[in-house]
């Protein structure tokens, strides 16, 4: 029995899902043990060029996070006039971050301002370029060309695709694009968009379809043709979609009207496989991603947390590392439905072995029993 117990607590779950860092005091200040602040909706999550730091824009304060060291740094001076906003679009490129529009967390406000951080410089700087306002877009950028890409978000009549150039520092609205024979997306909120392995296609998950932009000829086409729907749905919003470390399409969370979701997908090879369920950050909306120079999703945040996860590497979880976790009630289901399996695995193997030592004491009771008549029945014609 202590074997058994040893063993579910050392293998409960394996997962790629990896917590960096766990929900911390809401500390705000430079000292060393400072953490940024739990949030609903942060501004965004910059991964730099090397694979161990990100940067966090949240509550209007700046942070630098070393993967390394695990450890939050806090990144005066403060980003003054970009305000306390969520559901931004961003981007990093050449260690420079992009920040265009999102709204006012306590206001409503909707910006339609584009800033851009300089690491080296440590300043925020006001573009003076704008485009319509706007919150919870898709976006991606796309190095070939130079250009920034937004597309969907709140703002039905400007909520096509819009493309930022960055030689020019000018935007571009409603960028001509066309379907490529069956159709193509209609502008939404808070679907997710990724820059395929191959650089010059885009992918966009959005109405339970995947579809495909190519950015050269900028043309449109369903992916997942075969299935009609995908299998990710239904009707799946503010989730996140990045390219993996094998090139395949990535997919995680969001929800469909009040359910959240903890599911993790890959389309790869003209299908889509539900790699994990509940192993990773709980069931929310609202987290702020990047990914890091290797492919892995860097996730902070959402649901008033304020931890950090990393989507990379295979890990073992322990039941004991899931109850100091705080696990949510998705999470904790589908532990319980792990211990509960493995607990049914174990009483039908302990079972197996009782029937079998049952039968074969039977067996030995039942030969001693026909060698005592045997031997009587000698003693008898004797």
């Amino acid at each position: 029995m202590r074997i058994i117990l040893i063993a579910l607590a050392v293998t409960l779950a394996k997962s790629q899902w990896i917590l960096l860092e766990k929900d911390s005091p809401p500390l705000l200040s430079p000292a060393e043990n400072a953490r940024p602040h739990p949030t609903s909706n942060s501004v965004a999550l910059w991964c730099e060029s090397t694979d161990d730091i990100t940067y966090l824009l949240n509550n209007e304060q700046l942070w630098r996070y070393e993967l390394r060291n695990k450890r939050w740094l806090w990144q005066p001076p403060l980003p003054v006039g970009i305000g306390n906003r969520t559901d931004a679009a961003y981007w990093t490129v050449d260690n420079m971050f992009y920040l265009y529009g999102g709204r006012d967390a306590t206001t409503g406000t909707v910006y339609s301002d584009m800033w851009v951080y300089d690491i080296m410089a440590r300043a925020f700087t006001k573009l003076l370029d704008r485009s319509a306002a706007c919150y919870g877009s898709a976006f991606w950028k796309h190095e070939t060309t130079n250009h920034l890409f937004m597309w969907g978000g709140c703002n039905t009549s400007t909520s096509g695709l819009r493309a930022y150039d960055l030689n020019n520092r000018a935007w571009t609205e409603n960028v001509p694009n066309h379907d490529g024979g069956n159709g193509k997306p209609v502008p939404a909120e808070f679907s997710a968009a990724t820059l395929a392995a191959e650089g010059n296609v885009v992918y966009l998950y959005t109405d339970d379809k995947l579809w495909k932009l190519d950015l050269l000829q900028l043309t449109w086409t369903q992916a997942d043709t075969n299935s009609g729907t995908s299998p990710p749905g239904p009707q799946r919003t503010h989730h996140v979609l990045w390219t993996g470390q094998d090139q395949s399409i990535m997919l995680y969370g969001g929800q469909a009207g009040g359910k959240r979701y903890t599911d993790t997908w890959s389309y790869h090879k003209d299908a889509w496989k539900l790699l994990d369920i509940g192993n990773g950050p709980s069931a929310r909306i609202g987290y702020t991603t990047c990914v890091d120079k290797s492919g892995d999703l860097v996730l902070f945040g959402g649901g008033r947390t304020n931890d950090l996860y990393k989507y990379g590497e295979i890990t073992v979880q322990t039941v004991f590392e899931l109850i100091e976790w705080k696990l949510d009630s998705a999470t904790l289901t589908a532990s319980v439905a792990a211990v509960f399996s493995a607990l049914v695995f174990f009483g039908l193997v302990v079972l197996a072995l009782y029937l079998c030592v049952r039968r074969c004491v039977k067996k030995r009771k039942q030969k001693q029993s026909m060698g005592l008549l045997r031997k009587n029945d000698e003693e008898f014609e004797i």
